[in-house]
């Protein structure tokens, strides 16, 4: 697991519990969403995974099953 956040006092609380895996970015700030689910399923969204912004936003998203498109996205991910 591998898990990409912009670098904010509440995520670096995350730190501690997640190790490792958690990689803090601090410029540029990330705004992107990205769910990938076995390397088979690639959710691009602008939906923030917290209570606001799913009961008080309009939010939009597209889920992509093309393993050409989720490899290329893979590749960037790790670049990052």
């Amino acid at each position: 697991m591998k898990i990409q956040l912009s670098k904010t006092s509440t995520n670096e609380q995350l730190l501690p519990v997640l190790g490792k895996s958690l990689h803090l970015f601090g410029k540029p700030y990330l705004h992107a969403k990205m769910l990938l689910i076995d390397e088979r399923l690639l959710l691009l969204s602008s939906i923030n995974l917290s209570t606001n912004s799913m009961d008080n936003n309009r939010e939009v998203g597209i889920l992509l099953t093309d393993p050409i498109v989720i490899r290329e996205f893979m590749e960037q991910f790790r670049k990052d």
